[in-house]
Formats: structure tokens, sequence, C-alpha cells
């Protein structure tokens, strides 16, 4: 966009200076007409003969001079009234033309800052794309950690689950064996009892003998 915006004012730029020329060379080749016009109408030589012609008086020559000097010098003037008027326009023209060109740098000095806007405005969003992805990076390892950390913790439930499985059941196994041989040994102490139970008694009735 800004580019189409100042190829079309280089494009008016070079437009107006075109009809600039074109015009001052019209201004010039019709002051240049005028002139020869003038000169063809009003030869100097002219006015002295026409009067000599018509009235060899003096007075009456020196007079038609006169006018004829007052009608060049009004006529003079009209052209250099013009010629002001032309010079005036043609200055305004320029004035113009070089406020085009100051608001032409002007708006590229302002492209200018705005690509140095837009250059500082990509700088700091990569740097914050940067950092995200060393965030990113980071949360990315302490993820990869836990779940390293949480598969060895698994692991390490799991083989003291089976140990502390394994303690149960040869601590059961040994209660077992226990309470089989308690079992075992109850008859004979019964029966030891009995046996030291008659032995007592026997030694009683000796006694009471």
């Amino acid at each position: 966009m800004n580019a189409v915006t100042a190829a079309s004012l280089g494009v008016a730029l070079v437009l107006i200076l075109v009809y600039l020329r074109w015009k001052w060379r019209e201004i010039r080749l019709h002051l240049a007409c005028q002139s020869q016009e003038v000169e063809k109408d009003c030869p100097p030589s002219a006015p002295v003969q026409m009067v000599h012609r018509l009235c060899p008086h003096h007075n009456v020559v020196q007079r038609f001079e006169v006018e004829q000097k007052d009608s060049l010098d009004e006529h003079l003037d009209v052209l250099t009234r013009k010629l002001a008027e032309k010079e005036g326009r043609l200055r305004l023209s320029k004035s113009k033309i070089r406020e085009t060109q100051n608001e032409i740098e002007s708006l590229h000095a302002i492209d200018h800052d705005v690509r140095l806007r837009y250059r500082e405005i990509m700088e700091s969003l990569r740097k914050d794309l940067l950092c995200n992805e060393k965030e990113c990076k980071k949360l990315q390892e302490q993820i990869e950690w836990v779940s390293r950390r949480r598969a060895q913790l698994k692991e390490e439930v799991a083989a003291f689950y089976v140990a502390a499985k394994a303690i149960e059941m040869s601590i059961n196994e040994d209660l077992r064996i226990l309470w089989d041989d308690l079992d075992e040994s109850s008859p004979r102490q019964a029966a030891l009892r009995r046996s030291c139970c008659g032995i007592s008694e026997q030694s009683c009735g000796i006694t009471t003998r």
C-alpha cells in the first residue's frame, strides 16, 4: 500500500512538472508572438514616415511619437503585469511542488519510522517467543523427569509389595509350623501330666499307709 501511494505521488509530481514546463513554454511563445506583432504593427520608422506623409509639422510628429510610445509602454506594462502574474503562479506552483516533496519525504520518514517500530515489535515478539520456547522446554524436561520418577516409584512400590507379601507368607508359614508343633506337643503334655498325677497319687497312698 505504501509503495502504491509513493508511486502515485511520483507520477503526479512528474505530471505537474511536465505541465509547468509546457505552460512556461506557452507563455514564452505568447510573449514572443506579441512582441513580434508589436514590431510588425508599430515599426520605429513607420510613425515618422506616416506623419511626414500626412502632416509634415514637427509638433504633430513629436505628439504622434509620444502617443505611440505611451501605447507601447502601456502594452509593455500589461505584458509585464501578466508576466508577473505568471511568475507568481509559477512560484506558487514551485512552492506547492516543494511542499509536496516535503510531504513525500515526511511520508517516507513516517514509513521508515513505522518500519522501525514494526521491527521493534517483531524483535519483542521474537524474544517472547524464544522465552516461551525455553520455558516450554524446561516444562517438558520436568514432566519427563516426573514421569521417570513416577515409574521408578511404581517399580519400587511393586517390589516392596512383593517383598512384603513374601515376608508375610514366610511369617504365616512359620506361624503355621509353630502352631502345628504346639498342636502336636499338647497330647504329650496331657499324657505326661496324667502320668505325673498317677505317680503323685501312688506316692500319696504309700505315705498314708
